[in-house]
């Protein structure tokens, strides 16, 4: 197993999902890469909140998608800085937008990985 992609929405199950992905890529001396998809549901969610005026604007929209690559680049630092030492072959990152699993099936079938790792929220809620 050479590469491990795992997807990452900064919730604690995603980074359940980050820590357990770093341990198998040490044991098996892989690579991972961390994934965050900007989708539709995170704009509608920051504008519910107020997060964004009612009459957003590109540069709010690129305020959230900043702060999430923000986020998602220090998550990878961290993950190399833990992880390399202990056998894992590095981490990097990739951020995109659209549907989410479109984006997480095309993504790994053009890059070749052998395992996808993603935290749920258990078994009863499956689908989320």
């Amino acid at each position: 197993m050479n590469k491990i992609l795992c997807p990452v929405d900064f919730s604690s199950d995603s980074l359940n999902a980050v820590e357990f992905a770093a341990k198998i890529a040490e044991q098996q001396k892989s690579s991972l890469t961390l994934i965050h998809v900007f989708t539709e549901s995170e704009f509608g969610e920051a504008l519910s909140k107020g997060l964004l005026s009612s009459h957003y604007k590109q540069a709010d929209i690129d305020d959230l998608t900043t702060a999430a690559e923000n986020i998602l680049n220090g998550l990878t630092k961290e993950v190399n800085q833990l992880s390399q030492p202990k056998g894992m072959q590095g981490c990097d990152s990739y951020f995109t937008y659209g549907p989410l699993q479109e984006q997480l099936t095309s993504y790994a079938e053009e890059n070749d990985y052998d395992l996808i790792v993603m935290g749920t929220n258990g078994a009863s809620n499956l689908h989320q």
